[in-house]
């Protein structure tokens, strides 16, 4: 009789201890499960990548601001765009060029960088940092023009129109922008942004 009771006691035990494994290799497997699910990114992208920027939903006047993304090129308003989606390129572009149509087809137009809230939208020099992808000059310190306005009525910085309260002049070459940053790029490099004096006299 106590063999008996000692042999129920073993099997209740045993019984016991095997339904508090189950139960904690229930909420291990539980808790890898909800651990191996991806966090869920908000889509962001507010352009096609090809008419109009992806980030900031600006056209697309220039096609050198460029990058490849799940195999196909993306193109960028400017570099800081483009350093924003190479940080987390889901949250601004979709794995198919169809997909990314659609996904930003509907949205309304973008209203353009604003150099107070973004910082400086032209910090990052493309002179000095030459995109992935662009040759650079295997001659030495011969630099590729990069002026993109006349300085008169577009900004030969950016190409955007200039606000005629930012006039400057530089050997002898007057010329407009369209904020300070990009004045200050001018300044500094006249000959990349200007065209020579002779070309500007009629």
């Amino acid at each position: 009789m106590k063999r008996t009771i000692k042999s129920l006691a073993l099997i209740i035990v045993a019984a016991l201890a095997l339904q508090a494994f189950a139960h904690d290799k229930k909420l291990h497997d539980k808790g890898k499960a909800q651990a191996a699910q991806p966090v869920k990114s908000e889509f962001l992208g507010k352009g096609d990548g090809v008419k109009t920027c992806p980030v900031s939903g600006d056209e697309i006047t220039s096609k050198d601001v460029k990058g490849q993304f799940f195999g196909r090129t993306v193109y960028f308003c400017c570099a800081d765009c483009l350093a924003l989606a190479r940080k987390n390129p889901t949250a601004y572009l979709k794995r198919t060029q169809a997909a990314q149509v659609a996904a930003t087809k509907n949205l309304p137009k973008g209203e353009g960088h604003h150099h107070s809230d973004q910082g400086d939208h032209h910090a990052e020099n493309p002179a000095q940092n030459p995109k992935e992808g662009e040759k650079q000059d295997s001659k030495g310190d011969e630099k590729k023009f990069l002026g993109k306005g006349d300085g008169v009525a577009t900004c030969p910085v950016t190409g955007e129109e200039v606000n005629k309260n930012l006039k400057y002049e530089v050997n002898g070459r007057v010329f407009y922008v369209c904020c300070e940053s990009c004045a200050e790029l001018v300044k500094k490099n006249p000959d990349l942004y200007l065209k020579p004096v002779e070309t500007e006299k009629k």
